[in-house]
């Protein structure tokens, strides 16, 4: 009998040694999750449940000193597909035959183009009628669709003066002076863009409670020159005649 409770005593003392040394790992392993890991997990858990985006301001307009306008931001609209709709050939068909009463010409061509951050573009230069469509009857029924936005500089038809206005570069909406006036008034009229965070779910919908400006955006600012648009057209031509 003392035999036996001898072996039942040195069975439950190992079982006790087994769960000690298990709960001393649990342990320690939160340990190193809470205090030397934990911004780690915390910035690998953001990533997953919180995206930051940048709303870029409207870029300022460039004025002669008559406030005659020589440069100036144009919005456009375009219809977008994401790239994956090309591995869908009965869906792509089906899209197409539900754009056609709408965006007259619309093809599948769009496919043989190379998709930029993830989309083609299917249409491009919507007008305020189409949009409205679009957004009432199609995108609903097709979460691959979605109107997107492309902003471009228009320019004074002149030479002379697109001369001495300069280029601009467009990266995903985001204008920048390249040369010329655009780029020696670049800090004026490009202003400050809006900086916001904001949580997805696992769907990667927007849970729009969650909202969070992280910087104001502040719009570009008008440039006024102390020059007309003649002396620019007249200094570009005796430029010309040298």
């Amino acid at each position: 009998m003392i035999e036996i409770n001898n072996k039942v005593k040195k069975r439950i003392r190992t079982a006790l040694i087994i769960f000690a040394i298990w709960l001393i790992a649990v342990l320690v392993m939160l340990f190193n999750i809470a205090v030397f890991n934990r911004d780690g997990y915390i910035e690998k858990g953001d990533n997953i449940a919180v995206r930051q985006f940048f709303i870029h301001p409207q870029r300022g307009a460039i004025l002669d000193c008559n406030y005659v306008p020589l440069a100036w931001s144009v919005v456009y609209y375009d219809l977008a597909a994401d790239a994956h709709i090309a591995e869908q050939p009965e869906m792509l068909a089906q899209v197409i035959g539900k754009l056609g009463p709408i965006l007259p010409g619309v093809s599948t061509a769009f496919v043989n183009d190379e998709a930029k951050n993830g989309k083609f573009t299917v249409f491009s230069d919507l007008n305020p009628e189409q949009a409205e469509k679009l957004a009432r009857e199609i995108l609903p029924e097709f979460s691959v669709l979605s109107i997107v936005p492309r902003v471009e500089r228009a320019v004074y038809d002149n030479p002379g003066v697109r001369n001495f206005i300069g280029t601009v570069e467009n990266k995903e909406n985001c204008l920048a002076g390249v040369s010329g006036a655009e780029d020696t008034y670049e800090k004026t009229l490009s202003g400050v863009a809006t900086i916001y965070e904001i949580m997805v779910d696992k769907h990667g919908r927007e849970i729009m409670d969650s909202y969070r400006e992280l910087q104001p955006g502040v719009a570009g600012a008008d440039v006024i020159l102390p020059i007309s648009i003649n002396d620019i057209i007249a200094a570009d031509s005796g430029r010309a005649t040298q």
